[in-house]
C-alpha cells in the first residue's frame, strides 16, 4: 500500500484491497489530527469533562445517557463479519500509526489500543445528536428547558440534470456548513483500494468517505428532515419519585450512577434515570420527561456509508436510505448514468394520529406507543425531477425548485418536516435556498465554471429592495449611500460598500422596528413559487429608521476603523491561531447577509475583526462525467500539527481567494502534484 501526499498535503491512498486502503486511511487520519482523533472518542463516551473541565459536563451527560458507547459496545458484537473486519482494519491502522508514533498518543489518553466500539460510539455521538436535538426541541416547545446546548447545523446541496448542463454530464454539490472545531472538523481524502475508490471527506474516526464520490455517483446531506424523535411527559408517583404510571400501573425508573472525572475540578457523580420509553431529560414538579430515539444499538451508523462508497449508481443512495440508519437529513446523488436523486432520510417511528409529536406527548398509555418505523419507502423521494434540477439550502421540500412536486398535503406531517427546522413545516425558505434557485432556475445550460461561482457566490437574496428602500428614504443621498448604489451587491472581500452594508444591517437589527421592516422588504419564498417578490413600501417611520441606522452606522464604522472605506475583508476574516485572511461571505438570516458562500463569524475582537468559526466546511463540486471531476476546499487546513504547512495553506491560498482546488482524484492528475510517498504494510491475519 502507498500513502502519496499531495502538495496541499491530502492523502492519496493505493491499495490493492479495501481492508488495505481502510487501514491506510486510519493511519492517515491519526498522522493529520493525533489529538482530534482521540478527543472524538472521549467526546463519545463521556468522558470529555477530563480535557475541557465544567463546560463540558452536560455533553458528557448526554453521551452518557443515551449511552452511545454501550450501544456501539452492542453493536459491534452483532456486526455482519465482512462489515467488522473492514472496520477493524480502518481501527488497525489508527493503532499502527500510535505504536509507530507515540509521542503523538497524548498523556491524557489511557485507554490502549483504539477500539470498534470505540468509534461506532463516536459515529451515534455525531450523527444521532441531530435527533437529540429534535428531542430537545419539542422539550422546548412544551415549555420546559432541559439545559442541554444544541449546535449550530446548516448545509447547501443541489443538483444538476444533463439536459441542464452545458457538459451533459450531471453535476452535485455537496457543501456542509457546521463547526470549523471540534468533532465536525472534516479531513479530506482520495482513496484508490480494490472496490473502494473515491474522494471527498470524512471525519477523524470514521471510515468511509462520508461526503464526496466514487467512480459513479456523488452524494451530499443537509441539516433539514422528518421528525426521528420524541418526548414523552410521565406522571410520577407521588409516594414514590422513582416510579412512574404506565397504563394504570406503576413502574420503576432503572437508575444509573456516572463517575465523572473534571479537569481543574472535582470529581462529580451524577444520577441518571431511565423509562420504557428512553432517558429522563428534565423532571418538573410530578412530571419526567423522557426522551424517546428510535436508533437502538440494532442500527449500524457505518452501514449507510457503505452502501454509499461501493454504489453503482444511484440505487446505492436508495440502499442507504433503506437501512433506516442514517440520520435526519435531506440525502441528494447524482451518477454518471446522469440520474440525479433525493431522499428525506431518517429512522422515523409510525406514531399513533391525534398528537402533536412536536411537543412532549401523553406517556402513561400504550395508545401512544410508536407502531414500529416507517419503510423508506415511506420517506419523500424524487427521481430525475421535469425541473431538471433541485436544491435543498435547509428548507422544506416544497421549496427546493420551482413547482415543487412536493406538498406539505399529501404527506404525513412528520415525514413531511420536522419542527426542530422552522416554525412552519412548508410554506417558507431561506436567503440560501431563494439566491440557489434564483440561480438554478434561470440557466438552463450550466457550464462548470458557473457551477463553482454558484457555489461560493456572494450576493445575498434580496439585497437589491434593501438598498432601493435606503436610498429612496435619504431626502439627499450622502456619498455612503451613493457608494451602495453603484455597488455590485456582492460580499466581496476587497468591497468597501459590502462593508458599509453590514454595517448598516447590524446597527438596524438592533432596533424595535427591524423586524415588522424585514416583513415589509422580504419575500423569499416567492422565488419557489415561481411569481415576483411582494415588497411593501415603507411608512414615514420605517423610512426614518432607515436613515437614522444607517448615519448611526457610518459613525460607528469612523469611529471602530477609522475609515468608512475600509474593505469587507477588513472585518471579516479566515484564520487560525494568530494568522488571519479577508474573507468574503456571510451568514446570520437575521442580519440578511447570508450568501451562497456562507459563513457564521464570531463577535468583533479588539481589532474589530469578526473571525468565521463555522460554515462551508469542506465544499466541493462534483461533475458526474466518465470519469469524474471534482473540486473541493477546506476552510483552513489538512493538518493539526502547527509546524505543518498544511496548517492553515488553505486559509490563505484557497478559501480566502473562493478558488476551490482540483481534487487531482486520478493518478494522472496527481502524478504531478506528489510531494511525498509513504509505503505501509497490513496483513489482515491477527
Amino acid at each position: 500500500m502507498v500513502l502519496y501526499r499531495d502538495t496541499w498535503g491530502i492523502p492519496h491512498i493505493y491499495a490493492p484491497t479495501v481492508a488495505g486502503g481502510l487501514y491506510a486511511q486510519g493511519y492517515a487520519q491519526a498522522e493529520d489530527r493525533p489529538e482530534q482523533l482521540l478527543v472524538n472518542l472521549k467526546m463519545a463516551m463521556g468522558e470529555y469533562a477530563e480535557l475541557a473541565g465544567e463546560q463540558a459536563v452536560a455533553q458528557d451527560l448526554l453521551s452518557r445517557m443515551f449511552d452511545h458507547y454501550g450501544k456501539a459496545q452492542a453493536a459491534w458484537a452483532a456486526m455482519e463479519a465482512g462489515a467488522k473486519a473492514r472496520h477493524q482494519a480502518f481501527i488497525d491502522g489508527i493503532n499502527a500509526f500510535y505504536a509507530a508514533h507515540p509521542e503523538d498518543r497524548p498523556e491524557w489518553w489511557r485507554h490502549g489500543d483504539v477500539t470498534g466500539p470505540m468509534t461506532g460510539a463516536f459515529a451515534r455521538l455525531f450523527l444521532y445528536n441531530w435527533s437529540i436535538s429534535e428531542a430537545l426541541g419539542d422539550l422546548a416547545r412544551g415549555g420546559v428547558e432541559p439545559g442541554f446546548a444544541t449546535a449550530s447545523r446548516g448545509s447547501n446541496q443541489w443538483a444538476v440534470a444533463p439536459a441542464r448542463s452545458a457538459s451533459g454530464n450531471a453535476m452535485l454539490l455537496i457543501d456542509p456548513h457546521l463547526s470549523w472545531w471540534g468533532p465536525s472538523r472534516f479531513w479530506e481524502m482520495r482513496i484508490h483500494a480494490g472496490a473502494l475508490s473515491g474522494s471527498g471527506v470524512s471525519l477523524p474516526g470514521f471510515p468511509y468517505i462520508g461526503l464526496g464520490h466514487n467512480a459513479h455517483l456523488a452524494w451530499a446531506m443537509t441539516t433539514g428532515g422528518p421528525d426521528t424523535a420524541d418526548v414523552y411527559v410521565l406522571k410520577l408517583n407521588p409516594e414514590n419519585p422513582d416510579q412512574y404510571l404506565y397504563d394504570g400501573e406503576w413502574r420503576d425508573l432503572t437508575e444509573q450512577t456516572v463517575s465523572l472525572e473534571v479537569k481543574d475540578g472535582a470529581a462529580q457523580t451524577h444520577r441518571l434515570r431511565h423509562s420504557h420509553h428512553g432517558p429522563i431529560l428534565a423532571v418538573v414538579d410530578d412530571a419526567a420527561y423522557a426522551a424517546a430515539l428510535p436508533y437502538g444499538s440494532e442500527s449500524d451508523p457505518a452501514a449507510p456509508w457503505a452502501a454509499l462508497n461501493f454504489a453503482k449508481d444511484y440505487q446505492g443512495a436508495v440502499e442507504a436510505a433503506a437501512t433506516l440508519a442514517l440520520f435526519p437529513q435531506n440525502l441528494m446523488a447524482a451518477d454518471t448514468s446522469g440520474n440525479i436523486y433525493y431522499q428525506r432520510v431518517g429512522r422515523v417511528p409510525i406514531r399513533p394520529a391525534g398528537y402533536d409529536w412536536s411537543k412532549p406527548v401523553d406517556g402513561s398509555t400504550s395508545a401512544t406507543a410508536w407502531q414500529g418505523v416507517h419503510p423508506s419507502s415511506d420517506h419523500l423521494q424524487v427521481l430525475n425531477p421535469s425541473q431538471g434540477y433541485m436544491q435543498n439550502c435547509n428548507i422544506p421540500p416544497d421549496a427546493m425548485m420551482v413547482d415543487s412536486p412536493f406538498q406539505l398535503a399529501d404527506h404525513t406531517d412528520y415525514l413531511f418536516a420536522s419542527r426542530a427546522y422552522g416554525e412552519r413545516r412548508s410554506g417558507w425558505t431561506n436567503q440560501r435556498g431563494a439566491r440557489a434557485l434564483e440561480l438554478l432556475a434561470a440557466d438552463a445550460s450550466i457550464t462548470i465554471e458557473e457551477a463553482l461561482a454558484i457555489a461560493v457566490d456572494l450576493k445575498p437574496f434580496g439585497v437589491d429592495a434593501w438598498v432601493e428602500a435606503l436610498t429612496g428614504a435619504m431626502e439627499e443621498p450622502s456619498a455612503e449611500v451613493r457608494a451602495l448604489l453603484d455597488w455590485n451587491r456582492q460580499l466581496r472581500r476587497d468591497s468597501s460598500a459590502a462593508l458599509k452594508y453590514a454595517y448598516w444591517r447590524f446597527e438596524l437589527d438592533k432596533h424595535e422596528r427591524a423586524a415588522s421592516i424585514r416583513a415589509s422588504l422580504e419575500d423569499h419564498y416567492a422565488q419557489a413559487g415561481g411569481r415576483e417578490p411582494a415588497i411593501q413600501a415603507l411608512n414615514d417611520a420605517d423610512q426614518a429608521v432607515l436613515r437614522e441606522t444607517f448615519v448611526n452606522a457610518m459613525t460607528r464604522m469612523q469611529s471602530e476603523l477609522g475609515s468608512t472605506e475600509a474593505p469587507y475583508g477588513r472585518v471579516f476574516r479566515v484564520g487560525r491561531d494568530q494568522a488571519s485572511w479577508p474573507v468574503g461571505g456571510g451568514g446570520g438570516d437575521g442580519f440578511g447577509l447570508t450568501t451562497l458562500r456562507t459563513m457564521g463569524y464570531g463577535s468583533a475582537n479588539d481589532a474589530y475583526e469578526r473571525w468565521g468559526r463555522h460554515g462551508q466546511t469542506s465544499t466541493q463540486l462534483v461533475v458526474l462525467s466518465d470519469p469524474i471531476q471534482s473540486w473541493i476546499y477546506l476552510p483552513v487546513g489538512q493538518s493539526d500539527r502547527p509546524a505543518s504547512p498544511h496548517y492553515d495553506d488553505q486559509a490563505e491560498k484557497a478559501f480566502s481567494p473562493r478558488r476551490m482546488k482540483p481534487s487531482w482524484w486520478l493518478p494522472e492528475d496527481l502524478a504531478n502534484h506528489i510531494a511525498s510517498r509513504t509505503v505501509l504494510a497490513y496483513s489482515t491475519r491477527r
